[in-house]
């Protein structure tokens, strides 16, 4: 049955009273099952054999028994314990939960009277998500710091919710046994994992075959997948892989676990094993019932997937949900902290499609028998599309602390009460050198208050003497007092940088007492340096001065102050004398940098724009990065050689030797042009244009570098400088070959030094190439920094290290977890912040290719370094091709790339065609210029251009910038764009088939905007350009139910009173089936530009075709009635039309914002989709066809800016498909 004689069945039974005929109602019921599998398992259906229905007829001519009602047969759908499901059919009332009753033993759980569990859930009792939120959500948005907070909280002066999700998440729930009791399987099952809990027995095996059975730390990638590292660094065995839920057991990352090894690969000498039980819990220590935060599973709503990867889905039996479809019921438990039990609090619906919440789920417990841990849902929040919710998630997500301990607040008050929180008090400055009188300044981010380093100059003679101050944080914490543990818990300030940090130690003390404020003293520890007037270093004494100090900081500068100083002239503007000592300073720090990278520092960090180039302060982090650096070396050696076995170095490991064979296969030459790799040591060889420049030219034949149009034209014209050449995130090729660079990069981390030669190997940071590297800069929001400060007083007062190696080993590996989570907080906390700026103003960017397979693509760009990569990617079946993608190999290059190719009727609403060459129209496929949007450059003419500009040779830049303009030209091929219109209508085809070559480093402009994933708001793609004419929308293509018609939140009733509700139940079901297959019917679909939208209302509009147009080209919309149909005059048209001319069809709505400097979106694309409402003539001798149409409530209404009536509209008309395939 085809939508349109279901939707015809649907009207003639409104119209008549009498019911259909069996047979029409077993067509219905076969379409129901196709909806209901579509749903259920998100593969459509294309066919299903009515035979499979149940025998009993649903006749509807004959009504049974209560006069009136009409049956159907009730599907029911089970889902197998192993994984696989079964669909039957029967007259009885068999319930989903009875089914999952019997095969799944989590829900065999035998409940006592306790009233902890409510089976019986009506969905009429349940309360909206909306209301729920209301109700329960939204603290009250307190701007006090929050160690104010932690002293009202420690008072009662504010209610102990305020913060007890963080809590729970931080701290779990204390649960009593008798409760946990109650959840235990009351039946025998077969026992899914085979993990022992006797720490005996693992400790026996473990002794008796070392070989076979290893300690290990295990590390979660995904549910599925773990990788074990031994305990024992000696050990033989390397790193064994896992793979697999039964294997992986019952574990949490990072827990210390017995591994079996079962098989060793000799060629890839890869280790397989499987885990036999738990030693001890590190990520949980000390918590049996965690809380985490989680979403709804797509799989089903009885499964809530973690937000964090590495924890496995935690089962919500079935048993206490009831769905009325695409609005499952939660159930939502108070927890009793004192009974130490949860009762049932509230039933609360959620929307299915857009499980537009977060869920805060405890762990209760995971029986060897359950597949998936039991828990029990807490809190329900709302999803993180605002920068306070999305916040609240994040922070509980990675565990953020807020709350400071009672200890940390009466020690603030102590030391109130003692010197104060101001300057520090005379006694503490005795035995320091006294600096005040230096005219040391800081530079920091604009409204930084966690000052904790400095910069002075001295000039004496022709030496230039430097001051690196660091905030003396230990004069004040010592260690194991409050402060101390307090610090121990956090290790670090989280920044989000979208609302204020949460400081590792109380904002007293971080921003007041310790921090080097401007014009006030502060107690430091001081590094002095000695260079001559060219920047090369002298020795003090023969070594340099570690000493403690008090200063006075004189001026607080952020980046773009002192940014604006580098740049400054002194001929053309005063300068002070700080401002003066930051100039020679800065060039102090480029004689550094130089020594450091060699010509890698030339490499620009500047943005490209419409508005030019933008430096980015790039300068002003140079001079502060620079002299940060040496200070951590300098302060390392010192310490290496007093404490060779207790120093906690900065380290990090080279790239794997596989890993680095496969960045140079795959990116071969192109490393020698990216400007932050020149002069560095890759795969042995140092790598740089000296490399490339002395290649023979058949090594480097058929490569090209490619600029973006806009950025050589702008350095052609002069508008910005020749150096942002030296920008690799602007230049595509350079871009994603930097950008496997740094994927191949292991993790730094913190290690204790074993005081053996091997440290240097062991322990050196591979990208800083230094060893032994510390960090000692940032005391007030690191922790590590405090331990090497107390080293380094130790050293100063010639004391025992106050450490252990024991103490540091369990430091440095606190802090690598934490210092992991403090990255990954402030990257999604700044992705939180871009995908909230693209919801409200979605953005046309430059994107580059960086990987590219028969699937589809994954690109990348510079205002989105931190956008994962599965926000990145962008399948091929999104873009509705007619035919498979090709791998193939690239004319000129050695890379391959893949062709992908549509068939499409696209149509100009004037009939305005292109002039193609005469061999064109030959051809059966129209390749489009894939380097439309760039200039090719050979990679010998680039190498030469970019030493002409690093050594300052202009008119040479100049001549070559010429030669390679020329030389573009000749590498053209293919068309800008195409079309289905003809100047001739003889050639006039049905459609027109067109390709287009994606290879890595490719141009593509895609539109992004934001949407929901697990809980928060991420940039995903809006919609990809080829050609002026040719902009795929990825919306509708990705999700066409939710953007072209609703998803149903209307359960099929057993029986129908009458057809009024029969209709309201079956339209949004049929309508969700029908939205579903209407992608992907591209021979059906076409696309109409340049056409004049009038728009009525804001969401109402209409637009005239040709008739003689539309007859030509084949167009027909849904419902036209033809001219050999109207019989009669105008009154029986007009009046038949309401009942006979209408039109079903969807469209899709694009418009280009006008390129205006008043408008913020120039280049954007309006993308809109909605409802054709009426075909019809405007009089019967018109030639114009008037389309009426309405928008979607989520397209909104038409812009301002477009609804002048000068706006041009490209209309893709969306035939609605088959339901039954």
């Amino acid at each position: 049955m085809t939508f349109w004689q279901l939707t015809n069945f649907v009207s003639a039974k409104a119209r008549n009273p009498s019911f259909p005929t069996p047979e029409a109602a077993k067509e219905a019921l076969d379409v129901e099952l196709c909806i209901r599998n579509h749903k259920e398992t998100n593969i459509h259906v294309s066919h299903v054999n009515l035979q499979n229905i149940a025998v009993m007829p649903v006749n509807l001519g004959k009504p049974q028994g209560e006069e009136g009602m009409i049956y159907h047969t009730e599907i029911v759908r089970n889902k197998r314990y192993d994984g696989s499901d079964t669909s039957s059919f029967s007259g009885e009332s068999s319930s989903d939960d009875d089914y999952e009753a019997v095969r799944n033993p989590e829900d065999s759980i035998l409940l006592d009277s306790s009233g902890a569990d409510e089976t019986n859930i009506d969905s009429d009792d349940a309360i909206s998500l909306d209301k729920y939120e209301t109700d329960v959500y939204e603290h009250a948005d307190d701007k006090t710091d929050f160690y104010e907070q932690s002293k009202c909280l420690h008072k009662d002066e504010i209610p102990i919710n305020f913060h007890e999700e963080e809590l729970w998440v931080k701290n779990g729930l204390q649960l009593k046994p008798g409760f946990v009791n109650q959840f235990k399987p009351k039946k025998h099952f077969d026992h899914v994992y085979e993990d022992c809990e006797n720490e005996t027995e693992l400790l026996e095996k473990l002794n008796s075959n070392p070989a076979k059975y290893v300690r290990c730390i295990i590390h979660h990638d995904g549910c599925h997948n773990a990788i074990c590292n031994p305990v024992d660094k000696l050990s033989e065995v390397p790193t064994i892989h896992i793979s697999g839920r039964s294997k992986i057991g019952r574990t949490f990352n990072e827990d210390e676990v017995l591994v079996e090894v079962l098989s060793r690969n000799k060629t890839s000498e890869e280790v397989n094993g499987q885990v036999l039980g738990v030693f001890r819990r590190n990520r949980y220590q000390g918590i049996k019932h965690p809380v985490f935060i989680c979403t709804v599973d797509e799989n089903g709503s009885h499964l809530l997937r973690p937000m964090c990867k590495t924890v496995p889905k935690i089962k919500i039996s079935t048993s206490y949900l009831r769905s009325d479809y695409n609005r499952p019921i939660f159930t939502v438990y108070d927890y009793n902290e004192r009974l130490g039990v949860l009762t049932k609090s509230t039933d609360v619906k959620v929307s299915s499609k857009e499980h537009l919440c977060v869920f805060l789920v405890v762990f209760i417990t995971w029986s060897s028998t359950f597949t998936y841990p039991l828990g029990r849902i807490v809190k329900i929040l709302p999803w993180g599309n605002t920068v306070a919710r999305g916040l609240t998630i994040l922070n509980m997500q990675h565990e953020v602390h807020s709350i400071y301990s009672k200890e940390t607040i009466d020690q603030v008050n102590d030391l109130q009460l003692s010197e104060g929180l101001d300057e520090p008090s005379t006694e503490k400055q005795q035995n320091r050198m006294d600096c005040t009188l230096l005219d040391a300044f800081t530079i920091d981010p604009p409204g930084a208050e966690d000052l904790d380093d400095a910069l002075s100059l001295e000039c004496r003679e022709d030496e230039l003497h430097v001051g690196v101050h660091i905030s003396d944080v230990t004069e004040y914490v010592m260690k194991d007092d409050a402060y101390d543990n307090d610090a121990k818990q956090r290790l670090l300030t989280f920044y989000p940088k979208i609302d204020r940090p949460r400081h590792m130690l109380p904002e007293p003390i971080s921003t007041r007492k310790c921090s080097l404020l401007e014009g006030k003293r502060r107690l430091t520890l001081s590094v002095f340096y000695c260079f001559d007037k060219h920047g090369k270093r002298n020795q003090i004494n023969t070594q340099d001065i570690v000493r403690p100090t008090v200063i006075k900081s004189r001026k607080q500068f952020s980046y773009s102050q002192a940014q604006s100083i580098i740049k400054k002239k002194e001929s053309e503007h005063e300068i002070t004398k700080i401002e003066k000592d930051l100039k020679i300073m800065f060039k102090i720090a480029c004689v550094l940098r130089k020594q450091r990278l060699g010509n890698a520092m030339h490499a620009s960090q500047a943005v490209f724009n419409d508005r030019g180039a933008e430096d980015n302060e790039h300068e002003a982090h140079i001079l502060v990065e620079e002299f940060m650096i040496l200070t951590n070396i300098t302060v390392g050696k010192m310490l290496y050689k007093q404490f060779p076995e207790c120093v906690p170095v900065r380290y990090q490991p080279p790239p794997s030797d596989e890993n680095m064979h496969e960045f140079l296969r795959k990116n071969g030459v192109f490393i020698d042009v990216v400007a932050n790799l020149q002069d560095r040591c890759i795969g042995g060889n140092i790598r740089g244009l000296h490399t490339l420049l002395a290649m023979d030219n058949q090594s480097v034949t058929g490569k090209h570098v490619t600029v973006p149009k806009n950025m050589w034209q702008a350095i052609k014209d002069h508008r910005i400088p020749k150096q942002m050449l030296m920008c690799d995130y602007m230049l595509p090729i350079q871009h994603v070959t930097l950008q496997d660079w740094n994927f191949i990069q292991e993790r730094a981390g913190y290690i204790c030094c074993n005081g053996h030669k091997s440290d240097a190997d062991d322990c050196k940071h591979y990208h800083l190439d230094a060893f032994p590297y510390v960090h000692f800069t940032s005391p007030i929001r690191r922790f590590i920094d405090i331990v090497i400060h107390r080293l380094v007083h130790a050293f100063l007062n010639d004391e025992p290290c106050p450490y252990t190696s024991t103490e540091i080993k369990s430091i440095c590996n606190q802090l690598c977890s934490k210092e992991k989570q403090a990255k990954e907080y402030s990257k999604n906390c700044q992705l939180l912040k871009r995908a909230l700026e693209l919801q409200t103003q979605p953005q046309m960017l430059q994107c580059y290719v960086e990987d590219v397979s028969t699937s589809g693509i994954i690109f990348c760009t510079p205002s989105l370094k931190n956008v994962t990569k599965t926000d990145r990617t962008l399948t091929f079946n999104r873009l509705e091709m007619g035919h498979k993608p090709e791998l193939m190999q690239a004319e000129t290059e050695t890379e391959t790339c893949v062709r992908a190719t549509w068939r499409k009727r696209l149509y100009d609403c004037k009939g305005t065609a292109f002039k193609y060459p005469k061999e064109a129209l030959k051809k059966a496929c129209l390749p489009l210029n894939p380097n439309k949007n760039v200039i090719l450059i050979p990679l010998a003419t680039w190498a030469h251009m970019i030493k002409s500009a690093l050594n300052g040779h202009n008119a040479d830049f100049e001549k070559k910038l010429l030669f390679a303009a020329a030389q573009h030209s000749s590498l053209i091929s293919g068309f800008d764009d195409v079309s289905t219109e003809s100047v001739d209508l003889k050639d006039l085809k049905p459609c027109t088939k067109f390709s287009f070559d994606f290879k890595r480093g490719q141009v593509i402009n895609i539109q992004m905007l934001a949407g929901p994933l697990r809980g928060i708001m991420v940039p995903k793609p809006m919609c990809l350009k080829l050609t002026d004419t040719i902009c795929f929308c990825l919306l509708h293509t990705e999700d066409p139910v939710f953007y072209l018609s609703n998803y149903s939140s209307v359960a099929i009733s057993k029986s129908f009173r009458n057809v009024t509700q029969y209709v309201h139940e079956w339209l949004p079901l049929i309508l969700m089936e029908s939205a579903a297959s209407t992608v992907g019917c591209t021979n059906d679909n076409f696309c109409i530009n340049n056409v004049n939208i009038n728009f009525t209302s804001g969401a109402i509009g209409k637009f005239a075709l040709s008739t003689k147009h539309c007859d030509e080209r084949n167009i027909e919309l849904s419902g036209i009635q033809r001219d050999e149909s109207i019989k009669g005059d105008e009154e029986a048209y007009t009046r038949d039309s309401a009942d006979v001319i209408k039109s079903y069809d969807w469209i899709c709505i694009k418009a280009l914002y006008p390129l205006d400097s008043s408008t913020s979106h120039n280049g954007d694309y309006w993308i809109a989709h909605g409802t054709i409402t009426g075909v019809q003539k405007k009089s019967l001798e018109s030639d114009k066809i008037i389309v009426s149409f309405k928008l979607t409530a989520r397209s909104g209404t038409v812009p301002g800016e477009l609804s002048s009536g000068n706006s041009k509209y490209s209309i893709e008309v969306l035939k609605k498909g088959n339901v039954d395939g």
